[in-house]
């Protein structure tokens, strides 16, 4: 798979991506204690799999790098 020229010059966007969904992940566990959300579940879950995606992101990402190496 090829992934933007961004990606491969800038890896630490992704880190940067993966905060920033903490960030949310803090804001939506806050948002449901304090009764704004009837149910964070779905919220919870989106976030989840959007982790997983970055992180397998960043796996292939530096897999391939030392493959060029």
């Amino acid at each position: 798979m090829t992934y933007p020229k961004s990606l491969h010059h800038n890896p630490p966007l992704l880190y940067i991506a993966l905060g920033s969904l903490s960030e949310l992940e803090t804001q939506v566990i806050i948002a449901g204690r304090l009764g704004y959300l009837t149910d964070s579940s779905k919220l919870s879950e989106s976030i989840e799999v959007i982790r997983k995606l970055i992180n397998g992101l960043i796996y292939s990402l530096k897999r391939g790098r030392g493959k060029n190496q």
